[in-house]
Formats: C-alpha cells, structure tokens, sequence
C-alpha cells in the first residue's frame, strides 16, 4: 500500500493594527509563514528616512498595505488557538500564468478602502480600474512616487499624498463575490 502523502498546515492569525490618529483598528488573516514574515519586518532595522509600505500576502482577491510609519501597535492573536488548517498547495508557474492573463484581460473594477491621515478617516472608492490598482501597488512597494491617483466611481481623478496614507486595502470584484465584498465592507459607505 502506497504511503499516505502527510498534507502541509498552518495556523490562523488575526492581525489588529491600530493607526496613528484612526480609532477602527485594520484587521487581517494571516497564516504561519505571513506571521513569520511580518514579525521580521516590523522589528528588523530600517532607513529612518524611508516609507515603507508592507504588503500583506492575503488570499487571492484581497490586498493590503500598512505604512510602517503609521502603525502605532500591532496585536498578532492565534484566535483558534493553534488549531492546524490544511495549507493549500502552491499553484505552479503555469497556473500563476494563466490566472495572471485572466485577471489582465477582465474589465472587473476593484474597491479601494483608503485609510488616511489627511483627515483621520476611511474612504471607500468603488469601480476603480484594476490598472490604476497595480500601479498604485508598485508605488507602494518600490517607494517611487509621493503620490497615487486613480478614477473614483464617477470618473473624478482622486490623487492621495502616499505620506498620508495610513493603509489601503484592494478588494477585487473579478475574484470575490458581491456578498463577500459585503461582508468585507459592511461598516463603510461609499464616498459621494
């Protein structure tokens, strides 16, 4: 009898930031090897001069970047108390290939939820162009530009000082449903 292949697992992380001047807490779900990650970056050295944005690695559809400068206390809590989950398998070359192609040919709009300094609160832009979104995340991971822009949901130009962001999170409409996309933004409202 063949023998039985033992499947890789994680644990769960609920991750609370609390931002600088923002009451509501950022919430995400991480797994064992995120935690890990995240834990270096916060407590390894840094430029002084440098904003840095982390990048969380989150489920397929979901984005989120914190500036590390913004963030005042961070609470990583194992809310299932080390119960172990199944890890899914990595998705090979081919398959990141034609997901990738997939999403770049889709015109499905993704919602930003901005949280900023310039006024203390969250702002929730619906419809915007998922090509606005990736350039709006290489700012954020290579620290190039001191501001982001994109179309809000009535076509007017929204351009943010990356200085002033506290976090942005992406939720993207070609990957979750609307009744998750619900679930994810059911406190906010939409900015008109």
């Amino acid at each position: 009898m063949p023998k039985k292949q033992k499947l890789e697992t994680t644990s769960l992380y609920e991750v609370y930031v609390s931002l600088t001047g923002i009451e509501k807490q950022l919430i995400c779900h991480i797994d064992d090897e995120e935690r890990s990650r995240f834990i270096s970056v916060l407590e390894g050295e840094r430029d002084k001069e440098e904003i840095a944005f982390y990048g969380f690695n989150l489920p397929r559809g979901l984005e989120c970047y914190l500036n590390l400068t913004q963030g005042i206390k961070v609470n990583i809590l194992d809310y299932l108390a080390g119960v172990p989950f199944e890890k899914p398998p990595a998705p090979s070359e081919a398959e990141q290939t034609k997901e990738y192609e997939e999403r770049q040919k889709s015109e499905a709009p993704v919602i930003l939820r901005v949280w900023g300094t310039f006024d203390r609160n969250i702002h929730v832009y619906q419809d915007v162009d998922y090509q606005d979104w990736r350039t709006i995340s290489a700012v954020l991971e290579e620290n190039s530009s001191r501001f982001i822009g994109f179309d809000d949901e009535d076509r007017e130009r929204v351009i943010l000082s990356v200085s002033n962001i506290s976090a942005i999170e992406m939720f993207d409409s070609h990957y979750l449903t609307d009744e998750e996309m619900g679930q994810f933004l059911k406190e906010e409202e939409p900015n008109k």
